[in-house]
């Protein structure tokens, strides 16, 4: 015969006290909560950061063209002349997004680099709408942005200084001149 008082029901193993337990539907809400409230005041931010830093690069080209076209003035002894994107195409560094897209404006072919002609103007690489005028020599480069501004929740008119940008719409001013003195 088997003892039956041996047998002890499984459910009675565990501990007096010890209710095995896990997270309440509310407070995972609540946790999920704090997240999305976390998420939607960081994301602004890294957006603003992330067009800040587009407007950064789109400025430091305009930096690389205009010592690209003093470069151009030195080494031909140039000053009144409007380069365009072939002739400084070769200040650029090669195989860079400039210099490949000055290249295709200035319709230089890589098997044959000649670098003259072409166009006076360079679309950007990265940015769909973006275009830098590059003026004569005396002028600072321009830069045409999309319109309406992408870049005006991020940064301000002053940013661009001492280039300009212009909507595409808005048609550039004549340039800047020192006043002359008589």
């Amino acid at each position: 015969m088997h003892n039956t008082s041996s047998i002890i029901p499984t459910t009675s193993l565990k501990r007096p006290g010890s209710r095995r337990r896990g997270f309440t539907l509310v407070e995972i809400m609540i946790t999920v909560a704090i997240i999305a409230l976390l998420a939607a005041i960081a994301v602004p931010g890294f957006l603003r950061a992330r067009k800040r830093s587009q407007a950064t690069t789109i400025l430091e080209n305009l930096r690389i063209i205009d010592a690209a076209k003093d470069q151009y003035a030195t080494d031909y002894v140039k000053t009144d002349v409007a380069p365009t994107a072939g002739d400084l195409a070769p200040y650029f560094k090669p195989g860079s997004a400039l210099f490949i897209a000055a290249a295709q404006a200035g319709g230089i072919s890589e098997i044959t680099p000649v670098y003259s002609g072409g166009s006076t103007s360079i679309p950007d690489p990265k940015f769909d709408g973006v275009t830098y005028l590059i003026n004569d020599l005396g002028t600072l480069p321009v830069v045409l942005l999309p319109s309406p501004n992408p870049f005006s929740d991020a940064v301000d008119e002053n940013f661009w200084a001492p280039y300009e940008a212009f909507s595409n719409e808005a048609p550039p001013r004549e340039p800047k001149q020192p006043p002359t003195e008589i």
